[in-house]
C-alpha cells in the first residue's frame, strides 16, 4: 500500500482526529523546544533544492533498503554496494554540503530527520513501531550506543521517551512529518510492510512518482540487487568500506531478518502494550492497530 499526498483520516471519528492532531503538534513542539535548548540536533546546513528527493524515515524503518533500491534504479546499470551508495543515496549524516553540491541533479538524500518544511520531495518510509522496536534495540547496541548485554527493558525507556537520538520518538518524529505534509503534492507515505511483501510492484510506483523513466528489466535488477541476502553479503565483503559498518560490532549485522511482524515472536508483550498505549492514533491511521 503506498499512500499518495491525498490520503485522509476520511471517516474517521471527530475525537479520535482530535488527539492525532494534538499527538503531532505536541511532537512538533517537543522537538522544537530540544532544538531551541541545545538537546536536539537538527539536520546541517545543507542546500536544499526543488528538484532533490528525500528519503526520510524513523531509524530502522528501512531507509537504508530504499536508497539501496533507489540507488540500483538511478545508477545506470552499475551495481550499488557499501563502497558507493553515498555517491548515489547518500545519508546527509556523513557528508558535507560542499560535496552535496557537486551531485547531479535531481539529488537523493537519506534523512532521518522529523519535518523539515524544506524537504520539497519526499517519500516517507514508515514501519509498525512494534517492529522498528526490535530492529532498533539491536542497532543500538551494534552502534555501541548501548552495551551489548543491555536489555529490551533498558531500551524501551530510552526508545519510548524519544531519547536514543536527535530525531524525538517515533511518534513525535512520523507524526510530524504527517501533520506537516499530509494532503501536500510530492509527499509519498511506503509502508515497509508492502515494501516487503511486494518490492517490484512497490518500486515502480515509487520510480513513477519520481519521474523515474524505467524498464521491467531495470526493476528486477534493482530489487536482486537489493535483496536482504544480497545485501547481507555485501555487508561482510565490505565491512571495512562504510562507516556505519567498520565502527560497529560485527557479531551484530547490520542487514537483519528483514521481515515483517517480528515483534509478535521477540517483543515482550508488555513493551507492546506500551508501544500501542504511546502511540494509537498514527498506528491505526497507518494502519499497524
Amino acid at each position: 500500500m503506498l499512500l499518495a499526498a491525498t490520503r485522509h483520516p476520511g471517516a474517521r471519528p471527530r475525537e479520535d482526529l482530535f488527539f492525532v492532531r494534538l499527538q503531532e503538534f505536541l511532537g512538533r513542539t517537543r522537538l522544537a523546544v530540544n532544538f531551541v535548548l541545545n538537546r536536539q540536533s537538527m539536520a546541517k546546513d545543507i542546500a536544499s533544492y526543488d528538484d532533490d528527493v528525500w528519503i526520510v524515515s524513523y531509524p530502522k524503518s528501512g531507509n537504508t533498503w530504499t536508497r539501496f533500491l533507489v540507488g540500483n534504479l538511478i545508477s545506470g546499470g552499475k551495481p550499488v554496494d557499501w563502497s558507493n551508495i553515498e555517491q548515489w543515496v547518500p545519508d546527509i549524516y556523513y557528508g558535507r554540503d560542499s560535496q552535496f553540491r557537486s551531485l547531479e541533479r535531481p539529488r537523493y538524500f537519506k534523512s532521518h530527520e522529523a519535518y523539515q518544511a524544506r524537504y520539497r520531495r519526499v517519500v516517507l518510509i514508515v514501519r509498525d513501531p512494534r517492529d522498528v522496536a526490535i530492529s532498533y534495540y539491536h542497532f543500538v547496541r551494534k552502534a555501541k550506543h548501548l552495551p551489548l548485554d543491555a536489555s529490551i527493558a533498558d531500551f524501551m525507556a530510552l526508545f519510548l521517551s524519544g531519547r536514543i537520538d536527535p530525531y524525538g520518538s517515533w511518534g513525535e518524529n512520523v507524526g510530524s512529518w504527517l501533520g506537516g505534509r499530509r494532503g501536500s503534492q510530492d509527499f509519498i507515505i511506503v509502508r515497509y510492510e508492502d515494501l516487503l511483501a511486494n518490492t517490484e510492484t512497490q518500486l515502480a510506483q515509487i520510480a513513477d512518482r519520481l519521474g523515474l523513466n524505467v524498464n521491467d528489466e531495470q526493476l528486477r535488477r534493482a530489487v536482486e540487487n537489493s535483496t536482504a541476502d544480497a545485501m547481507r553479503s555485501l555487508e561482510d565483503a565490505q565491512r571495512d568500506q562504510h562507516r556505519a559498518l567498520k565502527n560497529s560490532h560485527s557479531e551484530i549485522p547490520f542487514v537483519r531478518a528483514a521481515k515483517a511482524g517480528q515483534w509478535q515472536a521477540e517483543l515482550p508483550a508488555e513493551c507492546a502494550r506500551q508501544i500501542e498505549a504511546a502511540w494509537s492514533s498514527p498506528m491505526r491511521e497507518l494502519g499497524y492497530l
